[in-house]
């Protein structure tokens, strides 16, 4: 019996979770594959807008741009919306939620010159049916910096 108990042990103890947390980090769900940023950083503006620029290898960028900086704040992304988000695939390729997109940023913590939240969103080429889809998105003690280098 104290064999079966031994073996059931280390099992269990062989299958736990070892998951980690990026941090800082900037990571979403693109079109059901995960899509991740190696370089990032937020700017806030003279009107206290914030912009928030994610590169990930091959030149993809993540642009999300809103009017204001507040805590637990939900922007919401599409047409006639003052918060937007860009996705460009190198200088070629460029979808946006301003003309037919939908999604939604939400500020979670600003602290020690850093934003963190989450996102999500779905845009257009213009003239193209066929939309880009960014799901489960977070963004995790990017840096704010105030001379933007990005």
């Amino acid at each position: 019996m104290k064999k079966y108990v031994f073996l059931i042990l280390t099992i269990l103890s062989f299958s736990c979770d070892d998951t980690e947390f990026n941090d800082p980090a900037f990571e979403a769900t693109r079109n059901n594959s995960f899509w991740e940023a190696s370089v990032f950083e937020a700017t806030l503006g003279s009107n206290s807008s914030l912009r928030i620029t994610a590169i990930a290898s091959g030149q993809e960028t993540i642009v999300l741009d809103i009017p204001s900086a507040a805590v637990n704040a939900t922007y919401v992304l599409g047409p006639e919306q003052n918060s937007v988000a860009i996705y460009r695939i190198g200088g070629e390729a460029s979808y946006t939620t301003a003309d037919r997109g939908e999604g939604e940023i939400r500020i979670t913590d600003i602290s020690n010159n850093t934003v963190s939240g989450t996102f999500k969103f779905v845009a257009f080429q213009e003239g193209i049916d066929i939309p880009i889809s960014f799901q489960n998105g977070n963004f995790i003690g990017v840096p704010i910096n105030t001379n933007p280098s990005l």
